[in-house]
């Protein structure tokens, strides 16, 4: 059996093989991030996912010897930590929609909870707005579409920094 060192990588395919490590950490660190509930973690929410791409496109470049790292290339990568970080948050998202949907208190809570983030003096067509959003989130296809949606923020966004991060890298000079 020979090693796949004997077939050396074409200077633009990702050697997935010391990718996903990298990719894996950086996306759940964003995931965690985006979770977490302090107002000022919260309001860079969407920054830590395009973040997560950038870093996972620089980490990649520091840790193979490619001449070059494109953005197509970074984009793969961040991509990939996009995903990476939104499975975590669509499993819990679906699993929480589902203790949910099993318990009337908890949907009240959560009701409650949105009635009192709504000001008194809220227009009414507003609080009619809200009240249906919440009702459609808490079907089936409203969580879904939810998570669905969630994913493709976190891909889309985790991409973009990819990208970025590949274009600012540079060429890397041989040693």
């Amino acid at each position: 059996m020979q090693s796949s060192a004997a077939y050396p990588q074409s200077p633009g395919a990702i050697q997935w093989n010391l990718a996903w490590k990298s990719t894996l950490l950086l996306g759940i660190g964003a995931a965690a991030l985006f979770t977490l509930s302090a107002p000022v973690i919260q309001m860079l929410a969407f920054g830590w996912i395009l973040a997560a791409g950038f870093f996972a496109a620089r980490l990649y470049r520091r840790n193979v010897a490619h001449s070059v790292l494109t953005p197509g290339m970074g984009m793969k990568l961040g991509a990939l930590t996009g995903l990476f970080g939104a499975l975590p948050i669509a499993i819990m998202s679906l699993a929480s929609f589902a203790a949910i949907r099993t318990s009337t208190e908890m949907r009240q809570a959560i009701e409650e909870q949105m009635r009192k983030q709504m000001p008194a003096n809220a227009d009414p067509k507003l609080q009619e707005m809200m009240q249906n959003m919440l009702a459609w989130v808490s079907t089936p296809q409203g969580a879904a579409t939810m998570a669905a949606f969630l994913l493709l923020v976190f891909v889309v966004l985790s991409a973009a920094g990819g990208a970025l991060g590949a274009s600012l890298s540079g060429r890397r000079q041989p040693h």
